[in-house]
């Protein structure tokens, strides 16, 4: 294990002074022989079974030392933060540079610039704005049952004298132009919608509610500024609609044949019990999270510094390079993709500007907690956070293999470890709204403590 030793020159500069032990250095050592072993291939020796004494006549010790110092430092350094419990603001600057020297302990100085120090929001207790336990209404149950009605619902012609309505399947031809340009904007025929379940436009919606079968008719819309069409974002257009059929909804009744399609159910009953288990489980998903939220929240919005403007910005670099990848992917850059939602790229920045600060600062506190704590990270932590991101991602185990070998990706990993340990820290300090106060439980364990004796005193008389 790393010696580090932290000595702050002011409020925002420290110098740590690190001593690497022998065994890290002859391990690094021997990792650069193994890679060189493995990568060259050296008349009458087998790949990776190279003997050192002649991969060190070949490169010389020089050479060895140095690669074997340039995989070790970032490591090195990266440990002795996590040890110091200091956020870097900048490079570290070693002075002198290091010198590794295989077989001996390796000395380490470097200056940096850090955050100043600040006080966590206290989290011994953390309220949340949630009960304890989820409940679920006879009406949500109800609400469901409805729901499956209507998907299994069937639709007949309209027979009736009226309009199309709510809940009516309609099919239809129109035509969109946009005020002062030359053209359709968008045409389509036969297009089957179900009115009230919000796939048009609500202006739209709404002039074709109550229109007839065989009716046509003309009417003006302004679309929103951030509709995702570009070509209709923020115009006024002319729409005319021409309705060629309409249907209306029948619902199932709760059947032997009902239960039957929607799952094998033996009565009413036992499909209600299925749905409320269903219902417990979401909501109980969905309330956890919610849990998660609120209390890092709570402790990011108590915790009270100013975050480093860079920090930020390397955020948003990151975030940008990743969106610029995946924009190249579909053969678009950043630049149109801004262009065509009528931005530029320094406008998106500072849109995502708040964000990206909120993210940084709640990645400094909780890496303060960790460091606070002095908490550590197990190999099963490790590996738990390496599943979930390969199940978040898709990702196969021979890719994942593969990451693993990349220093980044394993700090970026150890990073999102550490984070899941400290919520999982201040989950267990978590007080819900209908949690009893401290003088409630006091009273109750008094009352509990007094029953024995009370009895006890009745069976004497």
């Amino acid at each position: 294990m790393l010696a580090v030793e932290t000595n702050r020159i002011d409020s925002e500069n420290v110098e740590i002074q690190i001593t690497v032990p022998a065994d890290m250095v002859e391990k690094a050592v021997s990792k650069t022989f193994q890679r060189i072993s493995q990568g060259q291939k050296i008349k009458g020796f087998r790949a990776g079974k190279v003997p050192k004494d002649v991969i060190r006549n070949m490169f010389g010790q020089e050479v060895i030392c140095a690669e074997s110092l340039q995989d070790l430092l970032p490591d090195v350094y990266e440990e002795a933060l996590e040890q110091a419990g200091v956020v870097p603001i900048s490079e570290p600057e070693f002075d002198p540079f290091p010198t590794l020297v295989e077989g001996e302990p390796m000395n380490v100085k470097a200056k940096l610039q850090v955050l100043p120090d600040f006080d966590l929001f206290d989290y011994s207790t953390i309220p949340v704005a949630l009960d304890r336990e989820v409940k679920i209404d006879d009406s949500e149950v109800d609400k469901s049952i409805e729901l499956l009605r209507k998907k299994h619902a069937d639709f007949v012609p309209l027979v009736e004298d009226r309009g199309c309505g709510e809940s009516d399947r309609t099919t239809l031809n129109y035509k969109i132009t946009v005020s002062g340009a030359e053209g359709e904007a968008d045409q389509k025929d036969g297009l089957v919608i179900t009115l009230g379940e919000k796939e048009l436009l609500p202006d739209i919606e709404t002039n074709i509610i109550g229109m007839k079968q065989g009716e046509n008719k003309k009417f003006t819309v302004t679309y929103p500024e951030n509709y995702q069409n570009p070509e209709l974002a923020g115009k006024e257009t002319g729409v005319e609609i021409d309705v060629t059929k309409i249907e209306r909804r029948v619902l199932p009744e709760i059947n032997e044949e009902f239960l039957a399609k929607v799952g094998e159910f033996k009565d009413a009953d036992t499909l209600k019990d299925n749905i409320k288990r269903e219902l417990t489980f979401y909501k109980s998903a969905d309330h956890e999270e919610k849990v998660r939220e609120q209390m890092v929240q709570k402790i990011v919005d108590g915790t009270h510094f100013d975050v480093p403007r860079k920090l930020v910005d390397d955020e948003l670099d990151s975030r940008f390079q990743y969106m610029e990848t995946m924009l190249g992917n579909q053969g678009m850059s950043l630049e149109d993709w801004a262009t065509s939602q009528g931005k530029t790229t320094e406008d998106m920045r500072e849109e995502e500007y708040h964000d990206a600060r909120m993210t940084v600062k709640r990645r400094i506190i909780l890496n303060k907690v960790f460091s606070q704590e002095k908490m550590d990270l197990t190999p099963a932590e490790i590996e738990m956070a390496l599943m979930l991101y390969a199940r978040q991602n898709n990702i196969q185990t021979v890719e994942l293999k593969k990451l693993t070998r990349n220093r980044n990706f394993m700090m970026l990993i150890r990073d999102r470890a550490k984070e899941q340990k400290v919520i999982r820290f201040f989950r267990n300090r978590v007080k819900f709204m209908d949690d009893p106060e401290p003088s409630q439980l006091d009273a109750s364990a008094e009352t509990a403590k007094d029953e024995p004796a009370a009895e006890e005193a009745e069976n004497k008389e």
